[in-house]
């Protein structure tokens, strides 16, 4: 069951903790404003010329789980311009 395995999974020493990002094909960690710039510097040429409509959001499975989790992830991507549908 996936209960019985989460602490595992949270404890693999594997599991990404920090962002990374791919530089020159390898996987580095860098601070959050790094990461927020980057992702910015890749969204916004798409945005740019495909608007907003173009970029979607996964949030999976853990958002059932949690109302609060639910509720605010709709209200930041709600403020993104975001279609929500």
């Amino acid at each position: 069951p996936k209960g019985a395995s989460l602490g595992a999974l949270h404890e693999d020493p594997d599991r990404i903790r920090r962002p990374m990002v791919k530089v020159e094909g390898v996987w580095q960690e860098v601070d959050w404003d790094t990461a927020f710039r980057r992702c910015t510097e890749l969204l916004a040429p798409v945005i740019e010329k495909y608007g907003i409509g173009a970029v979607t959001a996964y949030t999976g499975n853990p958002l059932a789980h949690s109302f609060s989790l639910a509720r605010y992830t709709g209200i930041l991507l709600g403020l993104s311009g975001m279609p929500l549908t």
